[in-house]
């Protein structure tokens, strides 16, 4: 693409400066450089057992104790500290005071499982668990004919009630033309509450 000129113009080589105008020229003579400095170890100098005060700083303790005569009182009043129990069956951990094995394994179970109730997480999987459970008795019992109609529906099945009752099917029609347990249909709320989108 381009005129032709363009294209010369990429042919030709192009030329640089031959020496560089801002800058003397480097002289000849390169200066003697005085010889490096020997390295010392600082560890050479001193025997074996000698201690300075750099590695005296490093053995202290960082926290040195503290000499608070309240402190130590209070720790005396504490006395020696006992473990909490675990649920390890391989714990070397004696239980004090002849505690019976049902109250450590209570101790353990609230310590660390805490109840369904104040878990939203589990209290949430539980009752999907339920509804679940629910719905496969449901499904099993659908067939026979002691079913006494469904209770749980799909998106598909609601929108279908829905769109019946917005056509003036009487609620009674709906759940037996679905199958579904009596008062179904009611348990949404009077017609205008809960509508399908779309619906002619």
């Amino acid at each position: 693409m381009g005129t032709s000129a363009s294209k010369a113009a990429q042919s030709t080589t192009r030329k640089f400066p031959s020496r560089a105008s801002n800058f003397a020229a480097p002289s000849s003579t390169p200066s003697p450089r005085p010889p490096p400095a020997p390295r010392q170890n600082p560890t050479s100098k001193r025997g074996p057992s000698v201690k300075d005060e750099s590695i005296r700083l490093d053995a202290m303790d960082p926290s040195p104790p503290t000499n608070n005569p309240a402190f130590a009182d209070r720790l005396r009043q504490i006395g020696a500290v006992q473990p909490n129990p675990t649920l390890s069956h391989s714990s070397t951990f004696a239980q004090q005071g002849g505690a019976s094995p049902a109250a450590y394994n209570n101790y353990g179970r609230t310590a660390h499982h805490p109840s369904i109730a104040q878990n939203t997480t589990l209290s949430a999987l539980a009752a999907r668990h339920r509804i679940q459970e629910q719905a496969d008795r449901e499904f099993a019992d659908m067939g026979k004919a002691s079913f006494g109609g469904r209770e749980l529906l799909d998106a598909a099945m609601l929108r279908d009630v829905l769109v019946m009752r917005s056509r003036g099917v009487a609620p009674e029609r709906i759940e037996e033309r679905l199958r579904l347990k009596p008062g179904m249909v009611r348990r949404l709320g009077p017609p205008g509450v809960v509508a399908a989108l779309g619906t002619n």
